[in-house]
């Protein structure tokens, strides 16, 4: 074999150089990206189908809408369902980075983290026992 017939191996370029060092599967990878983009739904899409398949699940379970309402068991459940929901959006989309990906995302991010404070209050509470000694 000749020098000529080898072809030059590309490599993937490390995560922690920048991209103007990068290689051949760059160009590639941008190509993904565009077909990628034209494929996914858009922000509010997603947003409105996740928000479906919460109530859906809060009906299943009967879980009422207001947290306030909801006993440490439902809470306990929501918290799951929403972390499953924002975990499904960041597969599609990542996480939100643009000011209107954030404002979108508000209100379920808002929701999670006031379910998840709760649940480390209840959790954090003392029981204080009252015992009467007769002597």
């Amino acid at each position: 074999m000749s020098e000529e017939d080898l072809v030059p191996m590309t490599r993937q370029r490390s995560n922690t150089l920048p991209k103007s060092f990068g290689s051949q599967l760059e160009k590639e990878e941008e190509k993904q990206d565009v077909s990628d983009k034209s494929s996914k739904p858009s922000v509010e899409a997603t947003l409105e189908s996740m928000q479906k398949k919460l109530q859906e699940k809060r009906t299943e379970a009967n879980r009422p809408e207001d947290i306030k309402d909801m006993t440490r068991d439902e809470i306990a459940s929501e918290k799951v369902a929403l972390q499953k929901s924002l975990l499904y959006y960041e597969s599609i989309h990542g996480r939100p980075v643009t000011k209107h990906e954030r404002q979108t995302m508000k209100p379920l991010y808002d929701r999670y983290r006031l379910v998840k404070q709760i649940l480390s209050r209840v959790n954090s509470i003392p029981i204080i026992v009252s015992v009467n000694l007769m002597f």
